[in-house]
């Protein structure tokens, strides 16, 4: 299908001796024809051949009199087709709908931190600001989640900016005190592949999480960063046994610190935010029925109710859209 409407550009512009003369061109884009989003940061983060198949190009062909004076000017769009979920809420109930073109997937964590948008860098200055928006984690359990722990934990961030890709500037670590002593044990942060070795440059392309055992500096990754080119969503996926927790130590309340790292050009540590995980937040915290949910999917015209499952220690809900939503709008903070 095509995803174009063009009108007919046969006109005639006259240009006089020595002047100048405009026209107007203009393209609409239907984006519910356009292909899903498939360009990501970690398993295709060294690979272009996405771009194929979501940008779009062609020519504007200028026809002069004669043969000598042709000009054809080049175009191309790399349009993104997306959700666009509004959210209706009175007190724990909430509707989200999907007032979007695309099928959507809402990821739901419960909510840890939150962070005020710091200034920006300027364009050039080579110093950026990665800054949270708002941080969260899930728990998935049992033998389906690959992990000998049977526990994974995922890590969700939202920035207050999008990232073209997740190898650079930013970078996003959450340091965990495991046994509750004051010190951090445990480091999950999101680097290049070649952070592995010992020239660390962002010379693989993709994406990685890795775990730090923070005593020993015994290093691990068993998953790429799950991050959509040009998104303000990064979600750091561990397994139990990387970071020393399983099913049952992780009702436990643990402290936590998550760190946002300016990882290209200062190396510096630009945002911190504290938070508690553990002490029995192991349900996410919304529930659609009587069922608590992780995931819930929405077509485009479609609603679902909620409700906020109240737990004493959880701040709330963070709700990822995926696959696509426009600025500023790929997250849903729900506080209690």
């Amino acid at each position: 299908a095509n995803p174009f409407s063009l009108p007919d550009l046969r006109c005639e512009v006259t240009v006089p001796a020595g002047g100048t003369a405009e026209f107007d061109v203009t393209m609409t884009i239907d984006g519910s024809l356009l292909r899903a989003w498939n360009g990501n940061s970690g398993s295709q983060g060294a690979n272009p051949a996405w771009l194929n198949t979501l940008e779009y190009d062609g020519y504007v062909q200028l026809d002069a009199e004669g043969d000598a004076n042709d000009i054809h000017l080049p175009w191309h769009v790399l349009p993104r087709k997306a959700a666009d979920v509004a959210v209706d809420r009175d007190k724990k109930d909430v509707t989200f709908t999907n007032n979007g073109v695309s099928d959507t997937l809402l990821e739901v964590y419960d909510l840890i931190a939150t962070s005020d948008d710091l200034p920006e860098g300027a364009r050039g200055e080579q110093n950026p600001v990665p800054d949270f928006r708002a941080a969260g984690v899930a728990f998935y359990t049992g033998p389906e989640t690959g992990c000998a722990s049977e526990l994974l934990v995922a890590f969700a961030v939202n920035t207050w900016e999008r990232q073209t890709h997740a190898n650079a500037p930013s970078s996003f670590e959450f340091d965990i005190d495991v046994d509750n002593d004051g010190l951090a044990d445990y480091a999950v942060l999101n680097a290049d592949l070649s952070f592995a070795s010992a020239s660390f440059n962002l010379s693989d392309g993709r994406n990685v999480v890795f775990a730090i055992d923070l005593e020993t500096n015994a290093l691990s990754a068993f998953f790429f960063a799950d991050h959509d080119t040009n998104s303000g969503n990064t979600v750091l996926l561990v397994c139990g046994e990387q970071i020393g927790l399983d099913s049952q130590s992780v009702q436990q309340r643990k402290a936590g610190v998550g760190l946002a790292v300016d990882i290209y050009f200062q190396g510096v540590v630009t945002d911190v935010v504290d938070f508690p995980m553990g002490a029995g937040i192991s349900l996410p915290p919304l529930r659609v029925g009587n069922q608590p949910v992780q995931f819930i999917p929405l077509a485009p015209g479609e609603s679902v109710d909620a409700r906020l499952f109240a737990i004493s220690q959880s701040q709330g809900a963070l709700v990822l859209v995926r696959g696509g939503a426009p600025q500023g709008e790929e997250v849903i903070i729900i506080e209690k």
